[in-house]
C-alpha cells in the first residue's frame, strides 16, 4: 500500500503478523525503515542509524550509527562504531569498536582493534588488536598491531610498530 505526502512515499506491507512502514523504500526490512536513514534488517542482526550507516553491509551483528558509518562494510562482523564515518572503509574486519569522529575511519581488514577519540586509529588498515583513546592517539598507525595508546595524539606519529604502550 502506498501513501503519498507532501512528495514523499510511504509504503506499507502487511504480513500474517506485521505491519511493516517504510520510508523511500517499497520493500521494507523491519517495523521501520526509512531508505538511507534507518535500517534494523532481521536477516542480518543489524542496526544502522544515519546517512548512508552500513550502506554496504552484509555482514551479521553490525552497529553503524551516524553518517557513513560502517560505509563500506561488506562482510565484516560484529563490528560497532559511532560517529560521522567510524569504521567507514571496513570491508571485511571483524570485533573493531569504533567511537567518534572518523575513528578506525580507513581500517579495512584489521580485527579487534578499539579507537575512542577523534581520529583515533584514523588511518589504521590492517592494524590488529591496537586500543587507542584520545584525540587523534594511534592517528597514524596503517599496519602495527598490539598497541594500545592513551591520551591526547598519543602515539600518534607510530605507523607500524608492534607492542608498543604510552600513556600522556
Amino acid at each position: 500500500m502506498l501513501f503519498r505526502s507532501n512528495n514523499a512515499d510511504v509504503y506499507l506491507t502487511d504480513s500474517v503478523r506485521d505491519i511493516n512502514v517504510g520510508i523511500g523504500t517499497q520493500t521494507p526490512n523491519n517495523t521501520i525503515q526509512v531508505a538511507d536513514l534507518i535500517s534494523f534488517p532481521n536477516s542480518i542482526k543489524g542496526t544502522f542509524l544515519g546517512y548512508q550507516a552500513g550502506n554496504s553491509n552484509t555482514g551479521s551483528a553490525n552497529t553503524f550509527v551516524g553518517y557513513q558509518a560502517g560505509f563500506l562494510n561488506t562482510i565484516g562482523v560484529q563490528n560497532t562504531a559511532t560517529g560521522y564515518y567510524a569504521l567507514g572503509s571496513n570491508t571485511t574486519g571483524d570485533a573493531n569498536s569504533a567511537t567518534g569522529f572518523r575513528a578506525l575511519a580507513l581500517n579495512t581488514t584489521g580485527d579487534f582493534s578499539t579507537a575512542t577519540g577523534y581520529y583515533a586509529l584514523g588511518s589504521n588498515t590492517t592494524g590488529t588488536e591496537n586500543t587507542a583513546t584520545g584525540f587523534r592517539a594511534l592517528a597514524l598507525n596503517t599496519t602495527g598491531t598490539r598497541n594500545t595508546a592513551t591520551g591526547f595524539q598519543t602515539l600518534s606519529a607510530n605507523t607500524t610498530g608492534i607492542r608498543n604502550t604510552a600513556t600522556g
